[in-house]
């Protein structure tokens, strides 16, 4: 069976190479959102955004910007929630189509971009449910223009063509992926990160270190998808501490917002892992946050791939730390690891997820396999009894 997974992903990889990659066009202020407005002739457009950003005053700070530039034929939406539903993405659907939208501007972290990606897939495909597009190249056709801002520096749906939803009927976490879900614009403005919350920042920051790691760890790569991780893990590793203790540092804030589109970027062409999947599986089940369970597993998968990943692990201790402590590669390997262990201790990211129930657990175990066997090229692919040990050894029952 692993043969034909490989066999499909390299097919993959192979006719990756012919088709149009785009990247959305990066501007790195939002005062320059209304040239880009005028440019991609939004005249009426739908704000997607979400009350933390709300309450932060960042939504305000945009809405002046446009009223200082004469344009006032906007319609926010402000009542996204993490981990978004196709039930949820219904009522924004709605909402766009009420106000006779041209376009979509969403400000916020991944769950904003993920819900704005979402409604733009149903205007364009209106009959289709969105469960029925789940996997790769289903939605085929444009959506409407969408300009990304993010306000966290973590998920890179900036520059994916990914978007995650959860259907709460079932509670599986899915991802629709297409060429068509690459924003036109993304807004990669540090100072709009400066309030968000340490936890918020230590949190996406892993995930984004996870985005690097794994598409690094993966089998496929270009040049520039590996250039992109290293670069991002470089700056997790040095920055997202800074930017935890320091909310204000403008070069933290700057190089982990890079970081974020570069993982993003990465990831986009080479895939993600185990990691991923397992925190797919405890946000559809167990709500959750994504970038929390990435931390908290990412150690664990690390392990389990063993022998696998060594070599990988030990060239990755040696770019970021040099080669001056002489070490095997077993032993570069595992101080990596350890490496993002004392990280998480430093951000206050436990070594384990405290879930109130394991009745899922062979479910979450088969969603996790599913996933990743045909999707994502991974160093080693794991048995449905590995995956649940995994889960055992990541969670903890509430008492």
């Amino acid at each position: 069976m692993h043969i034909l997974n490989r066999a499909f992903q390299l097919l993959m990889k192979l006719l990756s190479y012919l088709v149009p990659w785009r990247e959305p066009k990066i501007i790195r202020t939002i005062e320059d959102l209304p040239d880009e407005i005028s440019r991609l002739h939004m005249n009426r457009f739908m704000i997607v955004t979400d009350q933390g950003v709300v309450r932060a005053g960042l939504l305000q700070l945009m809405v002046d910007i446009f009223h200082k530039n004469n344009i006032d034929k906007f319609f926010i939406y402000s009542r996204v929630q993490s981990d978004p539903t196709t039930e949820q993405v219904e009522d924004g659907y709605r909402f766009y189509l009420s106000h006779e939208c041209e376009g979509i501007i969403v400000l916020g972290g991944g769950s904003p971009i993920d819900f704005a990606k979402a409604v733009g897939i149903r205007v364009v495909r209106p009959k289709a449910k969105l469960i029925h597009l789940k996997g790769v190249l289903k939605v085929i056709k444009k959506i409407p223009p969408l300009i990304a801002i993010p306000t966290t520096a973590g998920t890179g749906s900036e520059v994916t063509m990914v978007c995650s939803l959860t259907e709460k009927k079932s509670s599986l976490k899915f991802s629709i992926i297409d060429f068509s879900l690459v924003p036109l614009v993304a807004v990669l403005d540090p100072k709009l990160t400066f309030k968000l919350p340490p936890y918020l920042t230590a949190i996406t920051g892993m995930d984004a270190l996870t985005h690097a790691i794994e598409a690094y760890l993966n089998r496929h790569h270009t040049r520039k998808t590996k250039k992109c991780a290293l670069s991002a893990m470089s700056s997790a590793f040095q920055y997202l501490t800074v930017a935890y203790e320091n909310p204000s540092d403008l070069e933290a804030r700057t190089k982990m917002l890079q970081a974020a589109y570069d993982a993003g970027y990465a990831l986009t062409r080479d895939a993600v892992g185990y990691v991923h999947a397992m925190a797919h599986s405890l946000g559809g089940y167990h709500r959750i946050n994504h970038g929390y369970a990435n931390a908290i597993i990412m150690p664990y998968v690390l392990r389990a791939y063993g022998k696998r990943v060594e070599k990988k692990l030990a060239y990755l201790h040696d770019y970021l730390w040099g080669t001056k402590i002489k070490r095997t590669n077993e032993q570069k390997a595992n101080h990596f690891i350890r490496h993002i262990e004392t990280l998480n201790r430093i951000l206050m990211i436990p070594d384990h997820v405290i879930i109130s129930h394991d009745y899922h657990m062979d479910d979450m175990a088969v969603q996790v396999r599913k996933e990743v066997n045909w999707n994502y090229p991974v160093p080693k692919f794991f048995n449905r009894t590995q995956i649940q040990k995994l889960f055992q050894n990541v969670v903890r029952v509430k008492k």
